[in-house]
């Protein structure tokens, strides 16, 4: 998902020149399209948002993939971070593994069980 049309524009047609047959983009916000569900899990979630999002609103995006479809068992997402934010508490039904940092990036990583 990409807020940004001409973002998403682009995502769409690198998806199509590398002949993803599996792979969309929906354009919208993170809360609008996380709301409309989905018809089909996803394998791998890459939340990248920006660095200023509140650790809440981070809580409330893996609420949301959790109860509307997004996600089954063996799930994995990746949560880009400020090294300085406060880590993650992953949900119930989430097993959180060791995160990497990355100068002043981290990387927050869980498997959905």
């Amino acid at each position: 998902m990409e807020a940004d049309q001409r973002t998403a524009a682009v995502i769409a047609r690198n998806i199509k020149a590398l002949g993803l047959t599996g792979a969309t983009v929906r354009r919208g916000t993170v809360a609008a399209v996380l709301a409309a569900g989905t018809s089909a899990p996803v394998d791998l979630v890459l939340a990248d948002p920006p660095y200023n999002v509140d650790t809440a609103d981070i809580d409330a995006i893996l609420a949301a993939l959790s109860t509307h479809g997004w996600v089954r068992d063996e799930t994995i997402a990746v949560v880009e971070r400020p090294v300085t934010s406060a880590p993650l508490t992953w949900p119930a039904g989430w097993t959180g593994w060791p995160g990497r940092v990355y100068g002043d990036t981290r990387l927050e990583l869980a498997e959905r069980r």
